[in-house]
Order: C-alpha cells, then sequence, then structure tokens
C-alpha cells in the first residue's frame, strides 16, 4: 500500500522509540506504564474503528543498542494494522542510524519510515522530516513532516488565566500560516507534529481545535493524544471517547470539504521573504500576527516571485535581511511604481521622493512611481509592532473582511477560486477553545462584513449535516451577514 495526499494520520503510543523515552523520562509512572503497554498490543486498533484515521505513525528508532529486539516486538502491532487497511510510518530519531532502522522497517513490512532531513533514495517511501524552517523543500516524498510547531489555542499563564499580548487580546497560537506557506512551496501533503503541552488538562474543544487549525489551510496534524487521554481510551472511559468522537467528527468535515484546500487566498498584502532559516522566524510572526489583528496576508516566496509576479496583490511587506536578487527587487519596484505600496526594511534606502503629507514614527514614506515605499528608519525586530504597523499604513480602507461583536483572534482565512465565482470564509473561534482547559460557548451576535457583494452565502458549522442561508445587509460600504451565535467554527461559502 503506497501513500496518498489524503492519508489521516495518527501518532501512535509505542514502538521502540516511543519506549526508550518514556524509560528515560522522570515522570513515567507505573500507571503511565501500564497505559503504554495496552497500547501496545495489537487489540487496542480496537480504538480506530470508529475513526477515519487511515495511518498510524508509529515510533520505531531512536539510536540505542537496544532498538534492534525492540522492532521485532512491534511486528504483531504492525502486521495486525496491516491487516486492518492501516498504512504504517516509522519514525525514526534524528539522533538514529538510519540505514538499519530502514531496513528493520522494511523486513517489519511498514509503509513508509519519516527520517530527519532525508534526501535520496531507499528500498522503502521515506518522508523526510525536520524543523518547519528546514524542511526539504524540493523534495518528490507524498508527504513532508514538519516539527517544532505549536499547540494551536489560547495561550495560558501559570494558574489558568488567558495570557495576553500588548492589546489585551487574548494570545493566541496558530500553525494555520504555515500550513498555507508549505502548500505554496511543495506538491507533497503537509504534516504537522506537535503533542499537546504537558502538566495540563485538555478540554474535548482544545483538541477540535487543533485540528480546525491545521485542516483549514489544507494541512493533516499527525494526531497526538495526551496520556490522560491514552488512558482514558484504553480503559473504555465515556469522555474519553467523546473526545475521541468529536475529534473523529472533526476530521471527517474537513475530508468531505477536502477541495477548499484548493482555493487560493484573496489577501491584498503579501509578505515577501526567502523563508531561510534566517528570516523565518520574523516573516513567520508577521504572518501568524497580522492574522491576529484580522488583517488578512498571505505568504509570497521569494523563488516564486520572479517569475509569478504579485496577482491579486495591493501591498508587498519585505523584511528580510538582505536586498531581493536584481531581477526580483526590479518586478517589486515596478509593481510598487504601478500605484502599490512597499514596506521594507532599511537596507532598500531612498527609492523616491519623502512624501510632503506623510509621516510615521519608524518609516520614511516616499512616493515612488503612483505608488509608495514605506522603509523603515531601523532594522524591524518586533513582529508584534511591525503587525501594527503594517495594518496602520496599508490602511483599514482596504479591508476586505471584518467581524464585529466577538473576541475571536487569529482564524479569519478568506480564499476563492480562480475565476471568481466562489469564495469561502473560515472563522476558526480560538477563543471557544478553551486553549488550556477553559470551555466557552459560541460567541452571540456576530456581523460579519464583506466588501464585496455575492449573490449568496451559506454557513458551514460543524453541528449542522447542511449548510444555512445567510441574507446580505447593505452596511458600511459593504455587507453585512448577521450570525445569532459563532461556533468554535464556521465556513461561509459565498457565490458571485
Amino acid at each position: 500500500m503506497n501513500l496518498t495526499p489524503d492519508e489521516i494520520p495518527m501518532l501512535w503510543p509505542s514502538g521502540p522509540l516511543a519506549a526508550a523515552q518514556r524509560r528515560q523520562s522522570e515522570g513515567f509512572t507505573p500507571e503511565m506504564k501500564t497505559t503504554f503497554d495496552r497500547w501496545h498490543q495489537p487489540q487496542a486498533l480496537d480504538l480506530l474503528r470508529s475513526s477515519p484515521i487511515t495511518c498510524l505513525v508509529l515510533p520505531w528508532a531512536a539510536g540505542l543498542a537496544e532498538d534492534m529486539p525492540q522492532w521485532q516486538s512491534s511486528t504483531a502491532l504492525v502486521q495486525a494494522a496491516l491487516k486492518r487497511g492501516l498504512k504504517v510510518v516509522g519514525w525514526i530519531d534524528e539522533k538514529a542510524d538510519a540505514a538499519p532502522a530502514i531496513a528493520a522497517a522494511r523486513a517489519a513490512g511498514l509503509t513508509a519510515v519519516a527520517v530527519h532531513g532525508f534526501s535520496g533514495s531507499a528500498e522503502i517511501p521515506v518522508l523526510p522530516w525536520a524543523e518547519r524552517s528546514h524542511l526539504p523543500w524540493d523534495s518528490k516524498a507524498p508527504a513532508l513532516v514538519a516539527a517544532g510547531n505549536a499547540w494551536p489555542g489560547v495561550q495560558a499563564q501559570q494558574g489558568g488565566a488567558s495570557e495576553a499580548g500588548p492589546t489585551g487580546k487574548p494570545w493566541v497560537e496558530s500553525n494555520a500560516w504555515f500550513v498555507e506557506l508549505a502548500r505554496l512551496r511543495t506538491p507533497s501533503a503537509v504534516w504537522l507534529m506537535f503533542d499537546p503541552p504537558a502538566g495540563t488538562v485538555l478540554r474535548q474543544q482544545s483538541y477540535v481545535v487543533a485540528v480546525m487549525d491545521t485542516e483549514a489551510k489544507g494541512g493533516r496534524w499527525v494526531l497526538s493524544f495526551d496520556d490522560n487521554l491514552r488512558r482514558g481510551l484504553v480503559e473504555g472511559n465515556a469522555a474519553a471517547g467523546q473526545t475521541a468522537s468529536a475529534v473523529w467528527d472533526t476530521l471527517r468535515f474537513f475530508a468531505k470539504h477536502r477541495d477548499w484546500g484548493s482555493m487560493q487566498s484573496l489577501a491584498l498584502v503579501g509578505i515577501l521573504s526567502d523563508y531561510s532559516p534566517a528570516n523565518f522566524e520574523l516573516a513567520g510572526e508577521v504572518l501568524k500576527l497580522t492574522a491576529r489583528r484580522g488583517l488578512l496576508t498571505r505568504p509570497v516566496w521569494a523563488s516564486q516571485a520572479a517569475q509569478r509576479g504579485f496577482a491579486g496583490l495591493k501591498a508587498i511587506v519585505c523584511y528580510d535581511e538582505e536586498l531581493p536578487p536584481p531581477a526580483l527587487r526590479k518586478r517589486i519596484l515596478d509593481f510598487v511604481a504601478q500605484g502599490n505600496l512597499l514596506i521594507a526594511g532599511p537596507k532598500w534606502g531612498q527609492l523616491g521622493k519623502p512624501s510632503p503629507s506623510q509621516q510615521h514614527p519608524r518609516y520614511n514614506i516616499q512616493i515612488y512611481g503612483k505608488g509608495r515605499a514605506a522603509i523603515a528608519k531601523e532594522n524591524v525586530v518586533d513582529p508584534y509592532e511591525a503587525a501594527i504597523d503594517i495594518h496602520g499604513l496599508f490602511s483599514r480602507a482596504n479591508d476586505l473582511v471584518r467581524l464585529f461583536n466577538t473576541a475571536t483572534s487569529g482564524g479569519l482565512f478568506y480564499a476563492g477560486t480562480p475565476d471568481g465565482k466562489r469564495a469561502l470564509l473560515q472563522l476558526v473561534n480560538y477563543t471557544a477553545g478553551g486553549g488550556r482547559g477553559n470551555a466557552a460557548a459560541g460567541t452571540p451576535n456576530v456581523a460579519v462584513w464583506v466588501k464585496r457583494n455575492y449573490r449568496a452565502a451559506r454557513m458551514w458549522t460543524m453541528e449542522s449535516a447542511e449548510p444555512t442561508p445567510l441574507r446580505a445587509v447593505a452596511a458600511d460600504s459593504g455587507y453585512e451577514y448577521h450570525i445569532a451565535a459563532l461556533p468554535p467554527y464556521a465556513a461561509i461559502e459565498f457565490e458571485a
């Protein structure tokens, strides 16, 4: 069986690598050992009978001398999974010797292995994995696996209170921006590895939000449960079963609407970067924090921009340490001269005439052709401040979408088909997820404002089998759609 782009993977808490990690963990209690041993038995696969999971990611090699005999102990589990039609990917730790681990995986009948930074060929399909700033983007593997991701949702301080940003809004973590970035760069499926935060009790909705955050942009979370949930599932705990069922339903919902992932961002602001390790953190944080402010931005790869241009954009942000290559720099300046905006770091220097009517404490505003260039006076190091400046320089008058009467942060995704006939607005309500266990109901009396006049609109939620028609009301040079209560997730389909 070969891996396909539509696989739904789950991290299975068993195998040689997992065993080694558990033994070395100071917090590995006798109860946890019992739970771990039960997951290692083939009978544990019965937990997936009602699930949409198609692929197990099984920890396989930790680089220890004792790995080899333990590979043999996983054979029964692997064979039972394969007989059930599941595919099995062996996870090989960065410190392990990949060659014998790959050979053992092939002998055991595994479908594929995941190897850190892999390039080249092997006798079994290999999925490269790496920290997300170091992924081998040109790999032809069926999936690229990114490590170093965040747990999506509202972040909390010690004691349970929600952590706030400088504006007082809840601080939201999200990986959605990275999924969009990765899918623009590779035709491979994009899998994200991240575990529940240690030392916390997570509610059902926290898991649902983690799935939604990844799936909304067409990625896959390699599903990972915390120890409490794993123990509850093997013990037949009703609450644990309800949490798993909610996760399965969420995965099925997005599988049903997989075509949404082919839509293209309608954001007017592009964050241009080479997304190399040196520039990845700042560019990525700007993508995440502009979304948190409700400003629609999209990533633009410098390697693609010289050929593809900037169709649909009105502004480009470029904070990379080095100037773009001459050909790309010329294309950017031509874009500005046509009446658009460039926001860039100080190395861009003086491009045009100073604007006599526009002043900014951190940027020199210049007139260039029919457009403007806002050149930072000093190196940009604070992404939060940068996100505020970008929104101000671009102006809220250019907003395509706004939300009213809601504290929802960081989950506003607006995309459309190339022919302009259909659009999709996804709303991920991270605050409803509770992040660290604070459950919340839907947000009441929400108004969704869009600039464009659409012929029809209908809203999908997780709770309804069919979409609900929405009626547009003219308001403030645009159109509002009123929602009685915004659930943790909603998707509004528009027809032009």
